[in-house]
């Protein structure tokens, strides 16, 4: 019984430490917090008393190390926790008597030990007792740690999830705002280089304005001349029939003024054409022969410039000798 018990009560000190140690990561109940540290103080208190008969309690026990209130725990904010009351005739099967010297006289008889030996058994009942429902509190203890622990990964884990979830949408706010920088800057080199061009092309506004004033009068006598150029894809309002009805019309109305006001002067036209295409073979004629002409006398200027060069050589030659003259 004695071995079983100290099995036990060493398991419990272990169990004790590691519940502690969980505790002080965990935030649980203070109720059970100061009922576990109370139990802590129990064994401490029983590993280091020496058994006594009943109704003995030696000076040492009344000192202040003992008494309730001194023993505080380090894991709390310094809240105090009480000794329990307990009986210390009744924890072990086995007495200390004081030696006195009438105490082997005492010793000898059976009738004095019985009943100390029942009470002893009731204690360490008792004691067993205590310990199994203090196995079944470090059980539930240890359970709800668990489910503690449980809880706090899940937080743990819904935080995480919320954190990745905030770092993905700043993420995308980062990204959205490189591209509106990016934009910007595109939006502001752009903004540069039409300003770049508008003080460069800036002094071509008069100079566009007078291509224009050019470019309409090119364009009105392009119109006055246009009958005598090709003329294709022209636009027709209207069904093309009819506007060629019209037009057969117009021309016919043309003709016929054309006859009435020009009668006489067909035949004046036509020698007078004559004459034109005779004066332009004789001008033909003319042409050629100026070019003939333009050769021979291009020629001639050749041949005296050459004979005046070698005239200009030899006399070099007579006045400063030919060896002079190669140098």
């Amino acid at each position: 019984m004695k071995e079983s018990w100290c099995i036990t009560r060493c398991r419990l000190g272990c169990e004790l430490g590691t519940v502690l140690r969980i505790l002080q990561q965990i935030p649980f109940q203070r109720l059970l917090l100061n009922h576990l540290l109370q139990l802590k103080q129990d064994q401490f208190f029983l590993r280091n008393v020496k058994l006594l008969p009943v109704g003995v309690v030696p000076s040492s026990l009344s000192q202040s190390s003992f008494e309730k209130g001194d023993l505080q725990s380090t894991l709390l904010d310094e809240d105090k926790s009480s000794r329990p009351d307990l009986d210390l005739s009744a924890i072990n099967d086995k007495t200390v008597r004081k030696k006195t010297p009438g105490s082997n006289s005492a010793c000898k008889g059976d009738t004095g030990t019985r009943p100390k030996t029942k009470k002893a058994g009731i204690g360490s009942d008792a004691l067993i007792e205590e310990l199994e429902s203090q196995t079944l509190l470090l059980t539930y203890l240890r359970v709800k740690a668990g489910k503690n622990l449980a809880e706090l990964e899940k937080k743990a884990e819904k935080n995480l999830l919320m954190l990745c979830e905030e770092k993905e949408r700043q993420q995308e706010k980062l990204c959205e705002l490189k591209r509106e920088i990016l934009l910007k800057e595109r939006e502001q080199k752009l903004d540069d280089a039409l300003d770049k061009q508008m003080e460069v092309l800036s002094p071509l506004v008069p100079v566009c304005e007078q291509f224009k004033e050019q470019y309409k009068s090119f364009a009105v006598a392009l119109d006055a001349t246009r009958h005598e150029l090709p003329i294709k894809n022209i636009h027709i309002e209207g069904d093309m029939l009819t506007y060629l009805d019209e037009l057969r019309k117009q021309l016919t109305i043309t003709q016929e003024l054309l006859a009435e006001v020009m009668p006489s002067y067909s035949e004046e036209s036509a020698k007078a054409f004559s004459v034109l295409k005779e004066l332009k073979e004789v001008s033909q004629k003319l042409d050629k022969e100026l070019q003939r002409s333009f050769t021979q006398v291009q020629n001639l200027s050749f041949e005296v410039s050459k004979e005046v060069s070698l005239h200009n050589q030899r006399i070099c030659e007579e006045n400063h000798g030919l060896d002079v003259v190669k140098r």
